[in-house]
């Protein structure tokens, strides 16, 4: 997996968290960054359907029963215990599906942009304290830019 931290620009961004925050806002992007993994490492749409519909699953099991993969057990003790449901991080998949199927219309943007920015922002702003609208569309810009 690609380490958020090894990003500088994501490294600021978490400098500036609480630190008791900080650990599970490193796991949450880390889950963002293993989407966007996996879909630049496919090159069979089906086959990268395949891959992030098994993570949505692993993130939505109960805390304990994912897998032994160690960024599951890290959102299990770090995300989920602060009220941040799997099915919600895992709902991050839908935009990054958007992206597996090309031609890639407006639509799949904006898809794009709301399921993978928005979300990721919004949960972000969750384990912050905060829950801010404005916050969700600024994730959707920044997914914009980050494609």
């Amino acid at each position: 997996m690609a380490d958020p931290l090894a990003d500088p620009e994501h490294a600021l961004a978490l400098s500036y968290a609480p630190p008791a925050r900080r650990a599970a806002l490193h796991a949450l992007w880390g889950i963002d960054e293993r989407f966007g993994a996996i879909v630049a490492g496919t090159s069979e749409a089906a086959i990268g359907e395949m891959r992030l519909l098994w993570w949505r699953e692993a993130l939505e099991r109960e805390a304990g029963a994912a897998p032994a993969e160690p960024l599951l057990r890290e959102i299990d003790a770090l995300v989920k215990p602060l009220g941040i449901g799997g099915e919600e991080i895992g709902a991050m998949v839908e935009g990054w599906h958007a992206l597996l199927h090309a031609p890639l219309g407006r639509a799949d943007i904006k898809r794009f942009a709301r399921e993978r920015g928005g979300r990721l922002f919004a949960l972000s702003a969750r384990l912050l304290g905060g829950d801010d609208a404005e916050v969700a569309r600024a994730g959707e810009g920044w997914a914009l830019v980050d494609l």
